[in-house]
């Protein structure tokens, strides 16, 4: 129901001029996966986020990690910087030849049609932090741990996509409750969560392609940090995310016994978020093949494990997230 229209605004917009990149993104389950993580709304809304969703997967392939700006940081800074502007100019069509561009204006247009105008406004915002981190990420290869964390979790659309957790259902939200520090950090963690699995899976099919050269994974970012290898880096991410987990589960819990009915409804809407992708990165042809497509496998297992390998309470050591265990029940604090 939402995955045809997705793919025909993909080509109404043309994103991705090589036909054989398109339908590569075409099998990757873009419709399944936001039905998983947006399982509630009306459909309108819901096919404005998919159609969001596979604009982010055709910038990230095309402009980030592909095509001639990839390799080329003061291209990739000026293309960012036009779509940009074309975002923030919903009223006029900055740059008629700009595909990207374009396409997300329309995203902006709907929303607003749909009555949404402070959320579209809301996301142009957070999509400046999501372009100034591919425009960090362009000119700092091979960057830090707690760097990349910061890089990963802006960049890559990680922080835009949990807003339409509670946009899609349309649940009213204060901006009171938004800007609530234990809100934004179970809003990060989501957040952090799919870039966080993401890189887990696409890390084989990436190092057998010889597709990133610049180091920017957080299994590589491990393995630099502690001088390991990639297969015990691969162990240290799994229980890095179980820590984190341990800490989404207990803010959840102590929140939720104090927070208001809409406030309920968005925190839900996470977990569907995070149990979504997680299901979908384990089903996607994207990961589970060389080519993204069938053929020779690059991933295999994956299965979800009886019970974590790591339950303490302690903080991680990366400085750009310490602050959510500030809020931590347990009582840890950085």
């Amino acid at each position: 129901m939402i995955e045809q229209p997705c793919l025909e605004w993909l080509a109404q917009w043309k994103l991705f001029p090589d036909t054989a990149q398109r339908d590569r993104l075409a099998v990757a389950g873009i419709g399944p996966l936001c039905g998983m993580i947006y399982p509630q709304g009306p459909l309108a809304r819901l096919q404005v986020a998919t159609d969001y969703m596979i604009w982010t997967f055709a910038y990230d392939d095309e402009i980030c990690d592909e095509g001639p700006a990839s390799g080329d940081p003061n291209a990739l800074i000026s293309a960012t910087s036009r779509i940009q502007r074309m975002l923030e100019s919903p009223e006029v069509a900055v740059d008629a030849t700009d595909r990207y561009g374009l396409a997300l204006r329309d995203i902006r247009r709907r929303m607003m049609a749909l009555g949404s105008a402070r959320e579209a406004a809301r996301l142009t915002a957070v999509l400046r932090t999501y372009f100034m981190a591919e425009m960090w990420k362009a000119v700092a290869p091979r960057p830090t741990l707690s760097d990349y964390v910061t890089q990963r979790l802006m960049g890559g659309g990680g922080v835009t996509f949990p807003m339409f957790c509670y946009w899609v259902p349309n649940v009213s939200l204060s901006e009171k409750t938004l800007v609530d520090r234990r809100v934004m950090a179970l809003t990060e963690i989501a957040a952090f969560f799919a870039v966080l699995d993401n890189d887990l899976f696409s890390f084989p099919k990436d190092s057998m392609r010889g597709q990133d050269k610049k180091g920017h994974n957080l299994v590589d970012a491990v393995s630099r940090e502690y001088d390991c290898s990639p297969s015990d880096a691969i162990v240290t991410v799994v229980r890095m995310r179980e820590r984190i987990l341990g800490l989404y589960l207990r803010l959840q819990r102590s929140l939720r016994g104090q927070a208001s009915v809409g406030l309920r409804r968005y925190l839900s809407g996470l977990d569907c978020y995070i149990s979504g992708e997680l299901q979908w990165h384990r089903m996607s042809p994207r990961y589970r093949y060389i080519n993204a497509v069938d053929g020779a496998c690059c991933l295999v297992g994956a299965d979800v494990a009886e019970e974590p390998q790591d339950d303490s309470t302690e903080p991680l050591p990366i400085a750009s997230i310490a602050w959510w265990w500030h809020y931590d029940p347990a009582g840890k604090t950085t």
